[in-house]
């Protein structure tokens, strides 16, 4: 869809976007009544001559009267102070916050963030705030600048950010006047209030979950709800196409031991799905992604606990559809068995038995025994599942051996392993008996 006539504000904030692309790190700031070039200068800056540039570079016709709430731009440089833009909401796994074209430091949970900040998301991911309400989830491998803000106080945002490469989730507060936009190496999005999504790597990718976005290449269109567009690297725009539906899922809440299985009803021509899991006791952090094919999910390899979580559809075109809610709390698995004991016995064979027993498990309905030469079960001399609480070997190589059992639930999934238990073997039977008593003769 094209932008209509209907919608001048979004699209003429978009055109600006990118006239305004070269212009990097000003603080953005809304006239109060009463402000000045000269009071502004006074105020915030120790730069000499500032009020004439600072005239000039707003195109100021009468700084004696600034209308209120026009944004002025003033060159990070130039201000005498910090300008804290946002605070680190959540941090999970390796992202680094480059701050003056300096070295990077790894960005904590709490902390400020300042105008021109880099935030480089290698293995991990962030969630950020900027102002009083906004936020954004930098997804892992994204890069995103900081690079034309408001302060964090203002009541009035402008927020004009670059994503050279990544991917960044966005939740604008509507209703508050804010200005939002993201600008990447071929388009940028801009709004007023909504919730998207952007990836930049070889194209531009916008996703709309919630309100419009007017996406401004080489042409603007407008991107409503529920809507996906992509743009080439020269800028070239495709159509603004529908997005995968929500998942339809057949609980929203699963628990249990691993692996739980989240299942949903199939959707014609879409067999791609994303889920998002959120820890609920570090504010929100992202704390794993998963994808597949097909309607259900197999969630394994989490920490006991509850997760916040979000699952959506992935056409064929690699748009994610809007999410839905669910939580998934991973119960404690088969806990590793106790009490294991290792017993000789003999019969008439003669044979050096042992006899390898342990204490039944609760929710067990089998249980794994290996037996090795080494502590690290790299290759085992017995391999055996039984579903009593005990069995007996023979017949295994002389030495220390190593043993360890591992339970099984109804489910067929192995619970904790328990720590190897070591034991010394033996068997002088048959012939070994009798080399061992003409070595007593010789002795002798």
């Amino acid at each position: 869809m094209r932008l209509r006539a209907f919608l001048p504000g979004i699209a003429g904030l978009a055109l600006c976007a990118l006239a305004t692309h070269a212009v990097a790190g000003d603080w953005l700031y809304f006239a109060k009544q009463g402000d000045t070039a000269w009071d502004l200068c006074q105020k915030y800056t120790s730069k000499n001559g500032c009020w004439i540039e600072l005239i000039k570079y707003n195109n100021i016709s009468n700084d004696r009267e600034i209308p209120v709430g026009t944004k002025i731009r003033i060159p990070a440089q130039w201000i005498s102070r910090p300008i804290v833009v946002g605070t680190v909401l959540s941090v999970n796994g390796d992202v680094q916050v480059q701050r003056n074209n300096t070295d990077t430091e790894s960005l904590s949970t709490g902390a400020n963030l300042l105008l021109g900040d880099v935030i480089i998301a290698t293995e991990g991911s962030a969630r950020i705030r900027l102002g009083a309400d906004n936020s954004l989830l930098i997804r892992p491998n994204s890069t995103l600048r900081l690079e034309n803000l408001s302060e964090h106080t203002s009541p009035r945002q402008a927020n004009e950010l670059r994503l050279p490469r990544g991917k960044v989730e966005v939740d604008v507060v509507p209703g508050r006047g804010t200005l939002f936009e993201i600008g990447t190496p071929s388009a940028v999005a801009a709004v007023r209030g909504t919730r998207y999504r952007v990836i930049s790597d070889d194209s531009t990718q916008v996703e709309t979950l919630a309100g419009a976005v007017a996406v401004a290449s080489g042409e603007s269109s407008l991107v409503a709800a529920g809507q996906g567009i992509k743009v080439a690297r020269d800028g070239r725009a495709g159509p603004a196409i529908a997005l995968p539906p929500a998942p339809v899922l057949s609980s929203t809440r699963y628990a249990g031991r691993l692996p739980i299985q989240v299942d949903w009803t199939p959707v014609d021509g879409i067999n791609a799905w994303n889920i998002d899991l959120f820890s609920q006791a570090s504010n929100g952090a992202l704390t794993h992604t998963l994808n597949g094919e097909g309607a259900q999910a197999t969630i394994s390899g989490l920490n006991e606990g509850c997760y916040s979580a979000q699952a959506s559809l992935i056409s064929s075109e690699g748009f994610r559809g809007p999410t839905t809610d669910l939580e998934i709390c991973v119960e404690p698995g088969l806990g590793p068995i106790e009490r294991l004991t290792i017993d000789k016995i003999s019969d008439a064979s003669g044979k050096d038995k042992r006899r390898i027993s342990w204490a039944p498990l609760e929710d067990a309905v089998e249980y794994r025994v290996e037996i090795a030469s080494d502590a690290n079960f790299a290759s085992n001399l017995v391999t055996r599942s039984v579903r009593d609480t005990a069995i007996t070997v023979h017949d295994l190589p002389r030495g220390k051996l190593y043993v360890r059992v591992t339970p099984i639930d109804n489910k067929g999934y192995s619970g904790q392993k328990a720590e190897p238990t070591a034991f010394n073997y033996w068997d002088i039977t048959g012939a070994s008996l009798f080399f061992a008593a003409l070595a007593l003769l010789l002795l002798l």
